[in-house]
């Protein structure tokens, strides 16, 4: 199994979230890609589930939506949970 696909299921959901997010407050992608300096066909494709967001990507992808990284953390820790995907990284 590789790791795309290990990761699968997460990162569908991390996309949601990041469309849901530029959606709900009127953004469209041309002004998304220039708040990020990302190109509007990167936002397509990161939004199409055809290119993955790095970390830093994704830094300056949610202050461009006003939002800070551990806010975002928590929201897909919670919607994670809630259809059964729980992190590695919490404790038991």
């Amino acid at each position: 199994m590789t790791k795309r696909s290990q990761y699968a299921r997460e990162n569908q959901l991390l996309i949601a979230i990041l469309l849901e997010l530029r959606t709900n407050i009127g953004m469209t992608q041309v002004e998304l890609a220039k708040r990020t300096g990302l190109l509007q066909s990167e936002v397509s494709r990161v939004e199409n589930g055809r290119r993955q967001v790095d970390y830093f990507e994704l830094r300056r992808w949610l202050a461009a939506l006003n939002l800070d990284i551990g806010t975002f953390d928590a929201e897909l820790s919670e919607r994670l949970e809630r259809v059964g995907i729980t992190s590695p990284l919490k404790s038991k």
